[in-house]
């Protein structure tokens, strides 16, 4: 009945509370003071909660995080904890072993053992795109050599490409529209690996177009930082 417990209280605050990283130091007290067959569950419940739930802000945490604080402790234990996760996600576990290992390195080891740790170890999983995690099934996927991927290439041929190109960067006015100009050309080709080649090309264009984004931010900073300076 405590287990219950502690997962209602959580899922409550989760729904009151502003999601930050004292948020995550009241999950991580939670977590560690579960027993530890339940912590898998209530840690997958949180990361999944603190994205999805809708809160209204009622609740007032205390500050034991301070933004100054949290820059701190992500540049102390994020590259760690991240090493971690990068672990477990190798290893291709089902959702529950992942969850419940990961559990288990938040709250019992060496390095984590201040609460403070602990608790930007959780803030560090729940703002991870990798979250919430779902085992991915590798036995799908094709595996290409280049000499394969440029003969497919030749194949499908720079008009089509084009055209791909084309949709990947019209400007719709809503998001289905162009992914279903794009999927009907993908649909189009005769072979699975030209499918698969027609896809590769659509993901390498939103990789190109998340790079922009993230050099335009970087250059923002620095321009914030000589103004400031």
């Amino acid at each position: 009945m405590a287990e219950k417990t502690n997962r209602e209280k959580l899922q409550f605050i989760i729904s009151h509370a502003k999601a930050d990283a004292n948020l995550c130091a009241v999950a991580y007290q939670i977590i560690k003071g579960s027993v530890p067959k339940e912590r898998a569950a209530i840690l997958e419940e949180f990361v999944t909660g603190f994205r999805g739930t809708p809160t209204d802000g009622s609740m007032k945490l205390p500050t034991v995080i301070t933004k100054a604080e949290e820059r701190s402790l992500m540049e102390r234990y994020g590259s760690y904890v991240d090493q971690k996760i990068e672990e477990l996600i190798e290893e291709n576990l089902e959702e529950h072993e992942f969850y419940e290992k990961l559990a288990e390195f938040i709250v019992s080891d060496n390095m984590l053992q201040d609460g403070a740790a602990g608790a930007i170890s959780i803030f560090d999983c729940v703002i991870d795109k990798r979250f919430p995690y779902h085992r991915v099934d590798v036995s799908k996927a094709l595996t290409m050599d280049q000499e394969r991927y440029l003969e497919i290439i030749k194949t499908i041929g720079d008009n089509k490409l084009d055209e791909i190109d084309s949709a990947l960067n019209y400007d719709f006015d809503q998001k289905t529209e162009r992914a279903s100009v794009v999927l009907s050309l993908i649909e189009a080709r005769d072979s699975y690996e030209e499918r698969v080649v027609m896809m590769s090309r659509v993901l390498a264009h939103f990789e190109r177009e998340i790079m922009k984004m993230q050099m335009k931010g970087l250059k923002g900073d620095l321009l914030r930082s000589l103004l400031e300076d």
